[in-house]
């Protein structure tokens, strides 16, 4: 379970930020699975030089204000980093600094747009009765998003790096 090139993040702020941190540690440990921070990627797979990537996030970032993202359904994929997911609502602030990174990383032509909060990364079998009665335990949640993270996504999760942070 790899993964290549430079992410830009979502952290969730205030007390859901720990109860997301939580579900995720309890779903790791149950499935024998990667730890992550809980985050929303707005753009993945960015392979440019470093310096390259820091100096356009910092013109995304100056385009983006706070916003509030509100998980509201639980998804399930065959992806290894979209396992278990909060599919979230999605607001105009969101979509819009998605088509910015697009544009600023020239990815127009990326497949859609699915904005997520992954909760389980996993390339083994998952039984899918075992993932919904993992979240089970989880509420849906409403956040405000004050902070974008570029992150070094090379290699397996538990070595990625925050590069750094952009208060928005």
């Amino acid at each position: 379970m790899n993964a290549k090139g430079y992410s830009l993040w979502f952290i969730p702020s205030g007390v859901n930020y720990g109860l997301l941190k939580q579900g995720i540690g309890m779903l790791s440990r149950t499935f024998k699975s990667p730890v992550f921070e809980p985050h929303i990627t707005l753009l993945g797979k960015i392979e440019e030089s470093e310096k390259e990537v820091v100096r356009k996030v910092s013109v995304l970032a100056s385009r983006i204000n706070t916003f509030e993202v509100e998980l509201n359904n639980v998804g399930y994929g065959d992806d290894c980093f979209q396992r278990l997911f909060y599919l979230t609502n999605k607001p105009k602030e969101l979509m819009d600094a998605n088509k910015e990174a697009r544009n600023i990383f020239g990815r127009q032509s990326d497949e859609l747009y699915l904005p997520h909060l992954s909760m389980l990364y996993s390339s083994g079998p998952v039984n899918a009765h075992d993932v919904i009665c993992g979240m089970s335990n989880l509420v849906l949640a409403r956040f405000p998003v004050k902070k974008l993270v570029l992150m070094n996504a090379n290699g397996k999760p538990e070595d990625w790096k925050p590069i750094k942070d952009f208060n928005l």
